[in-house]
């Protein structure tokens, strides 16, 4: 949605929606009782979401059909971020690998909804100068996408990590996890020309649960988020806010919220 965000009538883009949508346990809490998988992805949108990060692409290399199958589900005016492929963010991939994730992303992308691909590191990635080359090279390699990093571990937050960035065209995403362990901080950086945050919940169990995104956000903790959002709002042309606590569907409800808060507050130019 646009965004009117001063009085001179400067408008921004703000994409809000969820990590993933076909979840069996949304059916009756995020999804009427009763709906066909099949149906999942037309009840996302009747939730009223213009956003959403596709993740079925992190679990196996997605062909150029099957993302061009959903780039035509929905309109140009949809946002779309595709998870990039765990053999690249989990693994070290070779060039080739890299190379075929790039191709199948911009021959799918035939609606022009597509706005770019997610490289969730995990948290055994460290910051080290080989590591650094790698990201250099998904860069090369991918050099037509707009690239979104997120790290999960907290020797990666420093402004020379900012920098690489900021040097490389790659976008910074600010996530929200349990404060334990190696798990960083929340850091809003505003580094790029959009902004990213990442919403995972802060499930103390984050080592032990059988599901980790198994929180709801409080009323008080939306706020907060809301307060980020206008931040990045204010530093950035373009801000993506996704909801990765999706467990029960409560993904939905928080994005909801956040959504319908900021609505309230802010003046919204219809479609």
């Amino acid at each position: 949605m646009r965004v009117q965000t001063t009085k001179e009538s400067s408008f921004k883009t703000l994409c809000i929606g969820t990590s993933g949508y076909y979840f069996d346990d949304w059916i009756g809490t995020a999804y009427p009782p009763k709906t066909k998988k099949s149906s999942m992805f037309d009840e996302y949108l009747k939730l009223g979401f213009d956003s959403l990060e596709l993740n079925f692409t992190y679990y196996r290399l997605a062909g150029r059909e099957q993302l061009r199958n959903f780039s035509l589900k929905a309109d140009k005016d949809f946002s779309f971020i595709i998870k990039a492929y765990k053999g690249i963010t989990h693994e070290k991939a070779e060039r080739e690998t890299v190379k075929t994730v790039s191709e199948n992303y911009l021959e799918g992308n035939v609606n022009g909804n597509f706005r770019g691909i997610l490289l969730q590191f995990p948290e055994s990635f460290h910051k080290t100068n080989e590591n650094i080359e790698y990201l250099i090279m998904l860069r090369e390699e991918m050099k037509e996408i707009n690239l979104f990093v997120e790290f999960r571990r907290s020797d990666w937050m420093s402004k020379e990590t900012s920098d690489l960035l900021s040097r490389d065209k790659m976008n910074f995403v600010s996530a929200d996890l349990p404060k334990i362990g190696n798990l960083p901080e929340m850091n809003l950086n505003a580094a790029s020309e959009s902004s990213y945050l990442r919403l995972h919940g802060r499930n103390k169990e984050w080592y032990t649960a059988e599901d980790r995104y198994d929180y709801l956000y409080s009323d008080a903790e939306i706020t907060q988020f809301q307060k980020d959002v206008l931040f990045l709002m204010n530093k950035t042309n373009t801000t993506f806010v996704f909801f990765n606590n999706c467990h029960g569907g409560f993904a939905v409800k928080n994005a909801l919220l956040l959504k319908d808060k900021l609505i309230k507050e802010m003046k919204i130019e219809a479609k």
